[in-house]
């Protein structure tokens, strides 16, 4: 388990969410944007970016990244950020609202520095949520839930803004 234990984790991540993404026909619809989101545990606010597809009518596999700010007082620096891999099933409703439940991974890595003192620490975890969008053509609005259960268990709630790209 070194390999997760190591800081080119994320790099190593970063480009395979791009690499898969990269391999969907425009034909499926696809998504890319951000928004905000708050961690239970780390009780601070933190920036979202991610991207999804439609595989079907029904399934959407999405990647994301958030990225904490738990502090920084001159002396004590502590950053967090997690990956998430996820699989949702959309449940459609009317006027382009839908609702989904969701499961996933995630990989969250804690980074700390204490003066000349540097620790990196990464876990793997599973997701379990849900969430709700409203397609307005262009771009969707949404807010998703999602519990991460590893050593670092915490709720995670992200509200953004999706821009459609194909479909």
């Amino acid at each position: 388990m070194k390999f997760f234990k190591s800081n080119h984790t994320f790099k190593l991540a970063g480009l395979f969410l791009v690499a898969f993404f990269m391999n969907f026909n425009l034909s499926a619809q696809t998504s890319l944007g951000g928004g905000v989101s708050y961690g239970s545990e780390i009780d601070e606010p933190g920036i979202n970016i991610r991207g999804g597809a439609m595989l079907g009518d029904n399934f959407r596999i999405s990647g994301d990244l958030n990225y904490f700010f738990p502090g920084d007082d001159g002396f004590y620096d502590v950053d967090v950020w997690g990956l998430n891999f996820n699989g949702a099933f959309i449940l459609p409703s009317n006027e382009g609202l839908y609702v989904y439940p969701l499961a996933g991974l995630n990989i969250t890595t804690i980074k700390s520095e204490l003066g000349d003192f540097e620790d990196t620490r990464t876990e793997m975890g599973l997701n379990l949520g849900g969430g709700l969008g409203v397609n307005l053509g262009a771009v969707t609005p949404f807010i998703e839930g999602k519990y991460v259960i590893s050593d670092y268990d915490q709720a995670v709630v992200s509200v953004g803004l999706l821009f459609n790209l194909g479909e």
